[in-house]
Order: C-alpha cells, then sequence, then structure tokens
C-alpha cells in the first residue's frame, strides 16, 4: 500500500495512521492497525533571504572558496611538543578562519602557509561542483568511475592535510520545495544560510562536528519562496585518524526522491541546484565571527584554548 501525502507536514509534528484490510473469505477476516510518528524538525529558510536574479552575478556560477593551513611540522618545532595538530572541530575552525588562533607557547598568532587567492578576501573563484580530496584520489561518492574525478585544494604549499580550515561561499538558486542534501566530508563541516552569507548567527542547516573517515551526512530543509539564497559552509581537517582510510575531502550534493545524488552546481544534470560566487546586494553592518562559538555542537573533543570571548564586527 503506498499513500502519497500531498501537502508538507509541518516539521515536529505527530502524526496517526490507521491500516485496516479485510480478506474475501467468508465470513471476513479484518486486521486493523494504527501508529504514531513524528516529522523531523527540519529547517524552513527564511524567505529574506531571498535575492531576486539580479542581485546576483549569474555569469558567475560556482562558488568562493578561501583556506588557511598551518604547518604541524613548525608547531612541533616551536614549541618542542610532539603533537603539531590542533583540534578538529567548526569552532576552531572559524576561529583560524577570522585569523585569531594564538599559539599559547609562543604568544604569537600560527603562521599562515596557504597561497591566497585571486579575490580581495584571498579565496578562490570556482566555477565548478565541490569534490574534492587532498591527494585527487577517488573516494566519496562522485569518482573518476562515475565521471567526476577529484578535485585538489588549491593554495597548499605545506607537505601534508593537518590543520586546515576552509570556508565556501555560495548563492544557491532554490525554487520553493524540499530538499535533501547531502555532504562527503572529512573531517567535519557546518552548513548555513542568512541575508548575509559571512553573518556569524545565520541560520544552520547542516552540521558534522567531529573528526572522522570520509562520511556522508545528510539534512533536510524547506523552501517557500524562490530565491538566490546566500549560504556559507566551514570545512576542517585535523589529520588522518590513525585507522584512517582517504583524505580530507568533501562533496555537497542534493539527493532526489528516487534517491539520485546530484552534485551542486552540476549543469550537465538535470535537477542540479545552481550555484553562483557573488552578489551585489548591500548588506547592514554584521557579527562577522562571535566565539569561542555561536552555535550549538556536539563537539566534544579538546579545548583549543581560547582565553576569551571575541567578536568582529563588519560595517557592511
Amino acid at each position: 500500500v503506498l499513500y502519497t501525502v500531498t501537502n508538507l507536514l509541518t516539521a515536529g509534528s505527530t502524526h496517526t495512521v490507521s491500516l485496516s484490510f479485510s480478506d474475501n473469505n467468508t465470513p471476513t477476516n479484518t486486521i486493523s492497525t494504527n501508529w504514531t510518528f513524528t516529522v523531523i524538525k527540519y529547517p524552513t529558510v527564511p524567505t529574506a533571504f531571498a535575492l531576486p536574479a539580479n542581485a546576483v552575478n549569474t555569469g558567475a556560477p560556482g562558488f568562493q572558496m578561501r583556506l588557511s593551513q598551518f604547518s604541524a611540522a613548525d608547531i612541533m618545532a616551536n614549541d618542542g611538543t610532539p603533537i603539531g595538530t590542533l583540534p578538529g572541530c567548526v569552532a576552531n575552525a572559524e576561529a583560524q578562519l577570522a585569523g585569531l588562533l594564538i599559539d599559547p607557547m609562543t604568544g604569537v598568532p600560527y603562521a599562515e602557509t596557504v597561497t591566497p587567492g585571486t579575490l580581495p578576501n584571498g579565496a578562490y573563484p570556482l566555477g565548478d561542483v565541490l569534490n574534492f580530496s587532498y591527494t585527487g584520489a577517488d573516494q566519496g561518492n562522485f569518482t573518476s568511475a562515475n565521471g567526476y574525478p577529484k578535485s585538489t585544494l588549491p593554495g597548499l604549499t605545506g607537505t601534508d592535510q593537518d590543520n586546515l580550515a576552509m570556508e565556501f561561499v555560495s548563492y544557491l538558486h532554490l525554487s520553493p520545495g524540499y530538499y535533501h542534501f547531502g555532504v562527503n566530508s572529512a573531517d567535519g563541516f557546518r552548513m548555513t544560510f542568512a541575508a548575509n552569507p559571512y553573518d556569524a548567527f545565520a541560520t544552520q542547516v547542516g552540521l558534522y562536528d567531529v573528526q572522522s573517515v570520509p562520511w556522508d551526512t545528510t539534512f533536510d530543509l524547506n523552501v517557500t519562496q524562490e530565491g538566490y539564497y546566500p549560504c556559507r559552509i566551514v570545512w576542517f581537517r585535523e589529520s588522518p585518524l590513525a585507522d584512517n582510510h582517504g583524505t580530507a575531502g568533501f562533496e555537497l550534493y542534493t539527493i532526489t526522491s528516487a534517491g539520485q545524488k546530484i552534485l551542486v552546481n552540476d549543469t550537465n544534470t538535470p535537477g542540479s541546484v545552481l550555484a553562483f560566487q557573488s552578489s551585489t546586494a548591500s548588506v547592514a553592518p554584521y557579527v562577522q565571527y562571535a566565539g569561542p562559538t555561536a552555535f550549538v555542537s556536539s563537539y566534544r573533543g579538546h579545548d583549543f584554548g581560547l582565553p576569551r570571548v571575541q567578536v568582529q564586527i563588519h560595517d557592511g
């Protein structure tokens, strides 16, 4: 028996299903049963976030990618410690991208090793999909075997994948409907939407805040108005695990009702969510960073030692 729900069920609502059927015996045998279920608490992206097409540079598809990396070898040499990796979590990655991490042993900021990109904020313009692995070797869902060879990370000058923090910013063209997103990542990530993608208090839609092998995380969201929605993703890599397979990697995709995975901004596949790099819309003053954290996380790893609460305010 298949019953199609024609209207989207309210997030967090509880419903009762009743099933009753009979056979054709004489006398008739009838079986009835009831059960309840609760709808997941999916977020609805606020319509106030939606930008019109004329506020987005639709001639520049893709994403902006900004990276940061600290050398584990340099940390060990400078601090005289046998460990040069910093705790892997979104909050640490946010502080690293904001330039706020101080080496407690030396009292000075960790040295940045990434070559900045060509954009004014040091980001790299990416015109394609997000389908990365540190070495370029196949892993995850989208590989050379199914027509999606991996890209390597731009701007890296080191010899390892430790202490990486990365940011993707884009404007996703979303039509009204229910979306099932997926991320394959090593290690973790956080994805948000806001009227301004750099707002520290943006609406969170996806989070996986732990060190791991390449791993799929799925999450749902609802959209009620067509528009171009400012989106930001923070992705981090602490280091390979002792029993690690795969390398630092990232994929962003949606999943259709038939189970097909489609990379965001895959212009060759019908149904792909399209992404664009920049917007001309003005923004009001906003909080660009608030830490140690501006969001709730299940992270239970090592403390990364921010000595005080810090806030960065941008004038728009």
